[in-house]
């Protein structure tokens, strides 16, 4: 027997105090008209809401999951997870949860040492500033540390919006219309009526009367024959006939919007009109891919973050496994030939497909960007040159790290990893240009906005104000934390080492972008202004002003892509080097790209980075570059012209 039938079976007997208490939890009174008012009576009395709830909670307590460390999976679960308490198993808890998070809108678990239960979300309450728990009648305290509570998505500022309470007017409206045919069907099979007539009787004869129709007329398998009256007679119904009942189908309205609110397809709640094979195949598919596993993915996510450090597991992540679920696998031909065209066109890369689809070993060669033969790039400078493939001599690229270890190693492998390294940034640099440039088009509008206000009178705001520089780091954020993760996993994986929590790039990131945004925008103002003194120093006209404005911003794709190189670049070595400190690395090493472009090539070049390929220094000591102390290739301590368009990168010294 599940955990719902035992909380909601039929024939559950429920003491007064917990009526009460469910009653005022949902700001309701018992009463006929409204029969359901909590989501105990709203699961025993409403079959839709049973079967919603059930259908959901169920499909997520029965997926697969995992404890991970990065990519790897731990040895074996904790066993407080297999065996959460005496009387549940973890399924159970995990569809109690998700059963109170749509009743009620949260669900909650309380983890004392080695016994980990789950709480009713309406035996729960804040007394006084206190946390209580009803057991056995009795309101017991707990202690919020060992609480944690999983929330639906909240949108009225409250512990989380319940599917039900958005749907119990249409629950109890189904339930009346159950009680109204049943009131009719013990009434003798019609709707109360009046039966009247002009004549005075007395009560011997209407006693009589009422005998003689109920006799004639009355009981269920005389429903829908015809009667007939005597003279002076007349019967007037009183109520909705059954035919009348037929045409609300009440009961299928109430269901379709029962099910929409808990994001269960109509087949899963009886409605089997239409149904075939096809149809069934994309309803089910719906279900999970719209509803049961972004709530196990959010509910994954609040275990990791609340639950495993409670139990003495952090640093491990919980997560489901999709892969068995054969709704979710099905049109794989089609799959197919778009993951072809993703990825011949740039949008994916191999190695991506394979951890989509649950292959943990990630291929040398496979994040290596793709395109067809027959395409021509725009110009070269656009596409990062094809990495080569390893000579046949070469050892495995994961073991060529360091100085120390590389006197057999060829500069031909070299070469590779840092072609591997621009094969990896390219696609991110395209992406951070394209949103840079966003902004300053944004901007465009404002400065020439403000240079016409010239006209008219001198603005309120000087040139520098209206370049705000939360518009870049607003746009900029998401890129780095994305790139920046992206950049501890691959490293992480290509090493074999622990992924770290995040915390060293993201603060990295919130100083990178704040440094980054107001240098950008200190350059634009210090550009225009210029532009502007020399148009007043030869006496032009504000339209004109306006014209070179538009012309400066015209020309300004340079500096978004020099923007994008440097921070992308800057981001990936950053996130590299937190890898290192997290595994223990000592020291690393300064890897220059092989090419022509690299600084040093040129005599005219002021700073040289061919003569800091190979450079090993501890890590937390600064490799010396053309006399400037760098972190890391990219660092933005370092002069423009040592950091601006730099495109090395580090290996770790094992």
């Amino acid at each position: 027997m599940s955990w719902l039938q035992r909380q909601f079976g039929i024939g559950r007997v429920k003491t007064a105090l917990n009526d009460d208490i469910m009653s005022a939890a949902f700001g309701m009174t018992g009463g006929t008209s409204n029969p359901i008012t909590t989501s105990r009576t709203a699961m025993e009395k409403s079959v839709w809401v049973y079967r919603a709830v059930n259908t959901v909670a169920s499909r997520i307590g029965s997926l697969p999951w995992g404890l991970y460390q990065g990519e790897k999976a731990a040895i074996s679960p904790a066993r407080i997870l297999k065996r959460p308490n005496p009387y549940q198993t973890f399924v159970e808890v995990l569809e109690q949860v998700v059963s109170w998070q749509l009743l009620k809108g949260f669900g909650a678990l309380y983890a004392e040492p080695m016994n980990l239960r789950s709480l009713d979300a309406d035996m729960i309450r804040n007394e006084k500033g206190t946390l209580q728990v009803l057991e056995g009648g009795n309101w017991k305290q707990i202690d919020p540390k060992l609480l944690v509570l999983f929330p639906n998505l909240s949108l009225t500022g409250q512990m989380g919006l319940s599917e039900l309470s958005t749907v119990m007017d249409a629950a109890n409206m189904d339930e009346n219309a159950k009680q109204v045919w049943n009131n009719q069907m013990n009434s003798g099979g019609i709707l109360s009526g009046l039966l009247s007539t002009d004549v005075k009787l007395s009560d011997v004869e209407l006693s009589a009367m009422r005998a003689r129709w109920e006799e004639r007329y009355g009981g269920v398998q005389k429903a829908g024959t015809m009667g007939f009256l005597g003279a002076g007679f007349k019967f007037t119904p009183m109520g909705i006939s059954a035919a009348d009942m037929k045409m609300l189908e009440v009961s299928k309205v109430t269901k379709n919007e029962i099910g929409t609110a808990f994001g269960v397809p109509g087949i899963f709640l009886g409605d089997m009109e239409s149904v075939d094979y096809s149809n069934a195949q994309i309803q089910e598919r719906i279900l999970y891919s719209n509803t049961v596993c972004p709530k196990a993915d959010r509910l994954a996510d609040r275990i990791t973050t609340f639950l495993l450090p409670l139990l003495g597991l952090k640093g491990l992540t919980f997560k489901f496994d999709y892969s068995g679920i054969e709704a979710l696998q099905a049109n794989k031909l089609e799959r197919a030939q778009i993951d072809e065209i993703n990825l011949r066109t740039g949008v994916v890369t191999i190695n991506e497909i394979r951890e989509r689809d649950g292959y943990k070993d990630k291929k040398k060669w496979g994040d290596a960007w793709w395109t067809s033969a027959m395409s021509v790039p725009v110009t070269s400078a656009d596409i990062a040159e094809p990495v080569p493939s390893l000579p046949p001599d070469a050892p495995p690229v994961p073991v060529d790290e360091g100085k120390a270890i590389q006197k057999g190693i060829s500069s031909e492998t070299r070469r590779i990893i840092a072609k591997s390294f621009l094969s990896t940034v390219k696609p991110q640099e395209r992406k951070f240009a394209s949103n840079t440039m966003r902004v300053f088009n944004a901007q465009a509008k404002d400065v020439v906005a403000w240079v016409e206000e010239h006209e008219k009178a001198a603005p309120a705001k000087t040139l520098r104000a209206v370049l705000a520089d939360e518009d870049f780091v607003e746009t900029w954020h998401s890129l780095f934390v994305a790139f920046g993760k992206q950049a501890l996993e691959d490293v992480a994986a290509r090493y074999d080492m622990v992924v770290p929590d995040g915390s060293a790039i993201l603060k990295w990131i919130r100083a990178q972008e704040s440094k980054h945004s107001k240098l950008v925008n200190d350059t634009t103002a210090d550009e225009i202004s210029k532009i502007l003194a020399d148009a007043r120093a030869n006496g032009e006209s504000i339209p004109d002003m306006v014209a070179k404005t538009k012309q400066y911003f015209d020309g300004i794709a340079y500096r978004a892509e020099r923007v994008a190189r440097t921070n992308v670049v800057a981001c990936n070595n950053a996130a590299a080097q937190d890898v290192y400190v997290e595994n223990g690395v000592k020291q690393h090493e300064w890897l220059s790209t092989h090419d022509g472009a690299t600084r040093g090539n040129d005599p005219s070049d002021e700073c040289d980075h061919v003569s800091a390929d190979g450079q090993v220094v501890d890590i937390g000591s600064p490799f010396i570059v053309s006399d400037e102390e760098l972190m890391y290739p990219g660092d933005s301590a370092g002069s423009a012209a040592n950091t601006i368009n730099c495109r090395c990168t580090i290996l770790p010294v094992i």
